[in-house]
């Protein structure tokens, strides 16, 4: 889950980067909420396996969603990163 909200967020910023080139983009923000999180859940007390269960719920609800943004993004990535110059010397005049 952690990752694949780093992984859009490394996507958004190349796309943010390619949109607007000279803007520099510094602001980050934490996701994680809970720190020292025992590996073992049943040591977990109630009030830290409420949050958890609580994150979990929306990322379930909200990772179809995710997944869209990120190919999205993926593929605005690609079509931004060809140089607006690449198709001037195709020979024909169309």
């Amino acid at each position: 889950m952690e990752k694949e909200i780093h992984d859009l967020s490394d996507s958004f910023d190349v796309f943010k980067s390619l949109m607007q080139p000279n803007a520099q983009f510094s602001l980050t923000i934490p996701f994680h909420t809970v720190e020292n999180v025992p590996r073992d859940p049943i040591a977990w007390p109630d009030e830290l396996r409420s949050i958890i269960e609580e994150r979990v719920r929306k990322w379930k609800s909200q990772q179809k969603v995710m997944q869209q943004m990120s190919t999205l993004l993926a593929s605005s990535n690609e079509a931004l990163a060809v140089p607006e110059d690449s198709f001037d010397d195709l020979g024909s005049q169309i």
